[in-house]
């Protein structure tokens, strides 16, 4: 589904008057007739554009599977719906925020047929890839078959542990440790954690997706400034008992005092904010892949083996 004149200039719009403070039904109503949008395109709307300041605030929670802190808190449907209306051939965004998401059709329901084996797959094949240990998945109980989608994930591995529960929204946004797969705004929005995309990198894995970049409208999706700190050392040995000792609860500005031979070290490993190109390739590189909070394994440059910890994007 291309993007068309109409649908450009009113993803303009309705982001020019959620930037303005507008309410986002009155705002999508407005723009949505001006243009007469269909509802699909109201859709589009609705789920991939957000105003300037929540999207930076979404895209800065994003981590990936293999950096996200355990256990890893699936929002069981949302990811499963994603997965099945891709599936199905229906178009999915690349929202303002980073996330991908689909824009209906599933009503709510997900039958237990071949479709869901190869969703199961897909998502099974993500987790385990990517190292994740542990995933505590809420399913919820209120949508159809929820008891069966619980039981047919958990049969699938020791690492996944399902349950049904009416409120999965409210549980999720309470939630003080690990990290959440979801791609629900609402959710990112409110919670406190870390947060995967995990629809999206399943679908990157296992398919070849096209997405309706949204975010390319306005310039976004790929940050243009990082601000990190950073442990330098010569062995790569060192950096993986430290990135172990950090993992357990060391303080990351006083491990880059003690052992980092980077300046740096004088400020806990600070390196201020930087763009595309200061920083060597590999470096910037596990910056992007990185959500702000996140602490990398040690990653290898000319200089010796770095632990990054991004703490901003802009």
């Amino acid at each position: 589904m291309a993007i068309g004149d109409a649908l450009r200039t009113a993803c303009t719009d309705y982001r020019y008057l959620l930037d303005r403070g507008y309410p986002d039904a009155s705002a999508l109503k407005m723009v949505g007739d001006r243009y007469r949008l269909s509802r699909t395109e109201r859709a589009m709307l609705r789920r991939g554009v957000f105003s300037r300041q929540a999207s930076l605030h979404c895209a800065g929670r994003r981590t990936s599977a293999r950096d996200a802190p355990v256990p890893l808190h699936i929002d069981g449907f949302n990811v499963l719906f994603t997965l099945s209306n891709y599936l199905a051939g229906r178009p999915l965004i690349l929202a303002t925020d980073g996330f991908v998401r689909d824009i209906g059709g599933t009503h709510n329901r997900l039958p237990i047929d071949d479709r869901l084996e190869h969703v199961l797959d897909a998502l099974v094949e993500t987790v385990r890839s990517h190292a994740v240990t542990r995933c505590e998945v809420l399913f919820d109980r209120p949508v159809a078959w929820s008891l069966e989608h619980a039981r047919l994930l958990q049969s699938r591995g020791p690492e996944f542990r399902c349950s049904a529960i009416e409120r999965v929204d409210e549980t999720l946004i309470m939630l003080r440790s690990g990290s959440i797969a979801t791609s629900d705004s609402g959710i990112i929005g409110r919670c406190g954690l870390p947060v995967v995309d995990l629809a999206a990198a399943a679908l990157r894995q296992a398919f070849a997706p096209q997405f309706i970049d949204l975010g390319a409208l306005f310039g976004e999706n790929q940050p243009m400034e990082w601000k990190a700190s950073h442990i330098l050392v010569k062995s790569k040995d060192l950096a993986r008992r430290l990135r172990q000792e950090i993992r357990q609860g060391a303080r990351f500005e006083e491990v880059a005092r003690q052992h980092s031979t980077c300046p740096s070290k004088s400020k806990g490993g600070d390196l201020g904010w930087f763009g595309e190109g200061k920083m060597v390739k590999p470096f910037e590189d596990a910056v992007r892949k990185s959500g702000v909070g996140t602490v990398t394994d040690p990653v290898q440059t000319q200089f010796g083996y770095h632990i990054i910890k991004v703490t901003g994007k802009r």
